[in-house]
């Protein structure tokens, strides 16, 4: 993993949806996701590489942020789904 990190978030929200760059995440995988990365930020500190410990947290980071949107997003926009849209 490089400690470099591409322009934008790894994660974001989106129409009430976490996306990422391989595409989107249920609100399921997603905290699977975050708890995969606190465990390899754990990992990587006990053995020393903080750059690699950085990393994880930072991704995850971005990650808790854009699931904490896309909620909002649903929540506010939740009594407005119940009406259908007509063209």
């Amino acid at each position: 993993m490089s400690p470099d990190r591409m322009p934008g978030p790894a994660y974001w929200a989106s129409g009430g949806e976490v996306r990422g760059r391989g595409g989107p995440l249920t609100p399921a995988r997603a905290v699977e996701i975050v708890r995969f990365l606190d465990q390899q930020a754990e990992d990587s500190d006990r053995f020393g590489d903080l750059t690699g410990a950085g990393v994880c947290r930072r991704v995850a980071l971005d990650l808790r942020r854009a699931i904490a949107a896309a909620g909002d997003w649903r929540r506010a926009a939740g009594p407005l789904r119940r009406f259908p849209v007509r063209v």
